[in-house]
């Protein structure tokens, strides 16, 4: 069972979530580093240009991921991914139409 705790967008948005107009119970943050901080696993739903400098700031952490394909924009950012997940021992969930499959780091 997971429970949202933080949903980070950009600064300035006027998103409806920033107003939580639905009572949804989750705090609204602009900063991805305070979120990891304060939280067990992140999930990425991002533009795939911005998911790999993400993801390999989640996995730094020690944090597990589940990002959305396409993980990036190119071979090159699905490398530089792979290659974080080479230096962590966590958990990198890759999701795509609802199926999922895991790849483990280092010791996993």
């Amino acid at each position: 069972e997971a429970e949202v705790v933080e949903v980070v967008i950009r600064p300035g948005s006027r998103s409806l979530l920033e107003q939580d107009m639905y009572g949804l119970g989750f705090s609204v943050g602009a900063s991805i580093d305070d979120a990891i901080s304060q939280v067990d696993a992140v999930v990425v739903a991002v533009h795939p240009s911005a998911a790999v400098g993400i993801c390999e700031r989640v996995l730094a952490a020690g944090k597990p991921v589940m990002v959305e394909k396409p993980v990036g924009m190119s071979l090159v950012d699905a490398e530089r991914l792979a290659r974080a997940l080479d230096q962590e021992e966590v958990i990198v969930e890759i999701q795509k139409n609802g199926i999922s499959q895991q790849v483990f780091g280092v010791g996993q």
